[in-house]
């Protein structure tokens, strides 16, 4: 009789923790320019030149949260700097190599979290001599700014550089109007 008593009580016991657990909400992660490569954009390729250049988009996020990952879906296979500026006082937050074994094949890389701010501006840049140009099928302007999920894109930019090698430079050339070129992409985990 004791044992059954105490075999109820540890039940009773595993339920109430059980029941108790609060259930933990758990974000999937979030990357924001598979609207580059949708039905409504055309998609050009431009390879092998011998200019290189730091392009990227200008973004807010709409919620606060975290990048995790970085990625790259370039024409050429190859090793490519992604670096994330806080656009206000043009400095590098965070800065990795993207290795994209394929062509045209979208790559990733996990980094340490980076926390993002509502409404900050922030700007996502690669450093590369081959990219693809997505613009409209409409033959229409790009009507800025574009939300996709918890992401605001402001506006595309883009810096000439001597080399694969140059350091970083906060691109400065806007191009708001035709043409988005890259893909430089990010995994966003809403908090």
């Amino acid at each position: 009789m004791k044992k059954q008593f105490f075999v109820l009580l540890a039940n009773m016991l595993l339920i109430f923790i059980i029941i108790g657990c609060k259930k933990k909400e758990i974000h999937s992660e979030e990357a924001f320019t598979s609207f580059l490569a949708d039905s409504t954009m055309n998609i050009k390729v431009t390879t092998n030149l011998s200019s290189y250049y730091e392009f990227g988009l200008k973004f807010q996020t709409l919620v606060e949260g975290r990048i995790v990952k970085l990625g790259t879906i370039l024409p050429n296979a190859g090793e490519y700097r992604v670096c994330v500026w806080d656009f206000s006082n043009k400095s590098v937050l965070l800065q990795q190599n993207v290795i994209q074994n394929q062509a045209n094949k979208l790559a990733w890389v996990n980094v340490s979290s980076l926390p993002l701010v509502v409404g900050k501006d922030y700007f996502i840049s690669v450093l590369a001599n081959n990219w693809n140009d997505a613009y409209p099928k409409s033959g229409r302007i790009i009507p800025y700014p574009l939300v996709k999920g918890n992401i605001k894109i402001l506006g595309f930019a883009y810096k000439s550089q001597p080399s694969s090698i140059a350091p970083p430079v906060l691109p400065n050339e806007i191009d708001n109007n035709f043409s988005i070129s890259g893909f430089v992409d990010f995994g966003f985990v809403p908090k």
